[in-house]
């Protein structure tokens, strides 16, 4: 587990994890700067009196993909794992969680496995909690197909189904083998970017467990939102100052372009220097219509006409809007909402759903009412795989969980 100046929520995972009944080592790795962040988690390992569990703390504070380069080499070195995965302080484990995917590295214990997850997602009023609509079932994906999509611009159209280090169980073998190719596991612009291009740079399949072993929450607190947001301040701020003055997305189409997953297409395309013929060039129109419906990210205006204007410039041009559609013939006979038939159906249909905007998802006041809810209603799985899968032309694998 890596973590930075936020002990409260490493304390909370690190206690989801002990309460699972397997046999694992925890290594948490305390890149905190604040001495009091740093005397807090180490009590909080020390009185979990759980021979599982290790506290370390790197010599100085390191970048986030610097620290966990650092962290995986260092539980690769105090353990004799025969599988290694890392994982962020803002998440926290479902009952079981453990025990299922050691089934699925089981069913395929050469190869790397991937797992879902559910979300608590909070915006100024509310925290949204969404289950990740599962099957259960365990898929072998082929990488080429992952580097086909992400190619055409299409990462976050397969979220959750590509292995990006934090939601991954690796071979111990396999870090050997990414490290002699490119120089270390995962320390680049981005680790959860760099181990999926370079994993998909030397491996032919991953196994993809489609079912949500945990529960991600306290976006407030994530790089990669306040990122994606244009917000240089608080984790960002921090983020930046420790990156400092170097060159940052380089490898990117357009490099002085901090939006979208444009960091994602700088790792792609650093591995592809690699990695040569196996990864095709980034499709520029999808690249730049990409990142063009990133713009709505950021918050800050300003901001968000520069980057436009730095879009347009390179020569991406904003899609004319969809002409609207019809409306349904039921509601041209119904008349406008305030017609009595219309409040009537309304308030119907109001009363049935409550709170719940579908099966999967709910709308609570806060971050741990939402948590509370996902731990209590974990999704059935289905038979049927999500479209993420299909597309990506997963296969079925023998597996009991």
């Amino acid at each position: 587990m890596a973590t930075r100046n936020r002990p409260s929520y490493a304390a909370a995972n690190i206690h989801s994890l002990l309460r699972q009944d397997e046999d694992f080592d925890l290594i948490v790795s305390d890149n905190s700067e604040r001495a009091e962040d740093q005397d807090a988690l180490e009590k909080v390992c020390r009185e979990a009196r759980d021979p599982r569990l290790q506290y370390i703390r790197p010599p100085q504070s390191l970048t986030m993909p610097r620290h966990w380069n650092w962290a995986m080499e260092q539980a690769l070195a105090m353990t004799d794992a025969t599988h290694l995965g890392i994982q962020y302080d803002r998440r926290l484990w479902k009952p079981d969680g453990l025990r299922r995917l050691s089934a699925a590295v089981q069913a395929g214990p050469e190869m790397t496995t991937t797992y879902g997850w559910d979300l608590v997602f909070a915006s100024k009023d509310h925290s949204l909690a969404s289950r990740l609509p599962a099957s259960g079932r365990l898929y072998a994906v082929p990488t080429r197909e992952v580097i086909e999509r992400c190619s055409r611009a299409e990462i976050a159209e397969i979220d959750q189904a590509y292995p990006a280090l934090a939601n991954c169980m690796v071979p111990r073998n396999t870090f050997d083998r990414i490290r002699d190719r490119f120089g270390s596991i995962c320390d680049s612009a981005t680790p959860d970017g760099a181990f999926l291009f370079r994993l998909c740079a030397i491996d032919d399949v991953f196994h993809h467990l489609d079912r949500a072993l945990f529960i991600v929450y306290g976006y407030a607190h994530s790089n990669g939102w306040a990122y994606l947001r244009g917000d240089e301040s608080g984790a960002w701020a921090d983020w930046i100052r420790l990156w400092g003055d170097r060159p940052w997305i380089d490898a990117a189409p357009i490099p002085e372009l901090k939006l979208g997953f444009n960091v994602m297409f700088h790792e792609y395309n650093v591995v592809r220097n690699v990695a040569g013929d196996r990864f095709p060039p980034i499709d520029r129109e999808r690249y730049l219509n990409h990142l063009g419906g990133s713009l709505a990210n950021i918050s800050d205006l300003k901001l968000r006409a520069e980057m436009r204007e730095i879009l347009e410039r390179h020569g991406w041009r904003e899609p004319a809007p969809e002409p609207p559609a019809a409306k349904p013939l039921y509601k041209r006979i119904l008349g406008p909402p305030s017609r009595p038939i219309r409040r009537l159906i309304g308030a119907m249909k109001n009363s049935v759903s409550g709170r719940f905007r579908n099966g999967n998802t709910a709308i609570f006041a806060n971050d741990a009412d939402a948590v509370r809810y996902l731990l209590a209603h974990e999704h059935t799985p289905g038979e049927m795989p999500a479209n993420r899968l299909s597309t990506l032309h997963a296969v079925p694998v023998a597996f009991s969980a």
